[in-house]
């Protein structure tokens, strides 16, 4: 098989499944609300750090929609 066919191959898209238990997701869901949000710092910017308002909405979605996706 020639290298560029190789390469190819290896970067092809694939699908693959993963399968997630119900008790971690409910457990990650659990976890993400009982969390303790530190104040902002300032306008609340990129200059130290991932904003806590950006960190606040990653978290307020459902952690089911990342592992509800079918291949």
């Amino acid at each position: 098989m020639a290298a560029d066919a190789v390469f190819r191959r290896r970067r092809a898209i694939r699908p693959y499944r993963i399968d997630v238990p119900q008790a971690g997701i409910d457990d990650l869901s659990r976890r993400l609300a009982e969390t303790h949000w530190p104040a902002a710092l300032g306008d609340d910017g990129w200059d130290c750090g991932v904003p806590v308002s950006y960190l606040r909405e990653l978290a307020g979605w459902r952690p089911a929609r990342i592992f509800a996706t079918s291949c």
